[in-house]
């Protein structure tokens, strides 16, 4: 079942030994919060396996905040059912190997330097992998021991990157601020291309922007 919840009325109620509300909160600072509490159990059960402590990166999206950041249009996240998780002493494979085990929903394996892995608690299995920030995600068929590549891209369910990856946790909140500002524009196909190198003409460019809409 997911449940509504408050930032300012519930951000410090526990919802399990190890969370609380406000660690599922959208980075845009909705005050609504939608949480599974199967996703909620799923976590709780990961956090008990590995007896370290688990970090939420990203849970609950509101539909405006998962399009700004590029993420799949039936994100699991928007519906309160996913986490993107790190855990400390962890790689992010034995976290999904783990969550093999306990038969979640969908798995994703983002295994590049800052890396994380995504559970989530959809009704089907789904499972893939991504080993560059700006690669393309393949779908596996589980993380067990004989893992196989399949061929093709996650379905449409999955929540994959978009192309030129998405901004780092720690320059979510900037690079919202940028958008909405349109300091930053996406190319011709809307694609943001948070992980790739800025030329200076591009800087210049954003630096008019920023004249024409905050100078003097």
């Amino acid at each position: 079942m997911v449940i509504p919840y408050s930032l300012r009325t519930d951000g410090d109620r526990k919802l399990s030994e190890h969370f609380r509300v406000r660690e599922f909160a959208c980075h845009d600072g909705t005050d609504k919060i939608l949480i599974s509490e199967e996703l909620n159990a799923l976590l709780e059960k990961i956090r008990e396996h590995f007896e370290a402590a688990v970090s939420i990166t990203s849970a609950y999206r509101t539909p405006e905040y998962n399009a700004k950041i590029g993420g799949a249009s039936k994100s699991q996240h928007v519906l309160g059912k996913a986490a993107d998780i790190r855990v400390n002493g962890a790689t992010s494979r034995e976290v999904a190997r783990y969550a093999e085990i306990l038969e979640a929903g969908g798995i994703g394996l983002y295994e590049y330097e800052g890396g994380f892995t995504h559970v989530d608690v959809r009704s089907g299995k789904v499972r893939w992998i991504q080993k560059s920030k700006n690669g393309s995600a393949e779908t596996i068929a589980t993380f067990g021991k004989a893992e196989e590549a399949e061929s093709g891209q996650p379905d449409g369910a999955a929540d994959t990157e978009p192309e030129g990856g998405r901004p780092s946790s720690w320059a979510e909140e900037g690079a919202e601020w940028a958008t909405e500002e349109k300091l930053i524009l996406g190319d011709e196909n809307g694609n943001l291309r948070w992980q790739e190198s800025l030329t200076r003409e591009q800087f210049a460019v954003i630096l008019k922007r920023y004249h024409d809409s905050f100078g003097d």
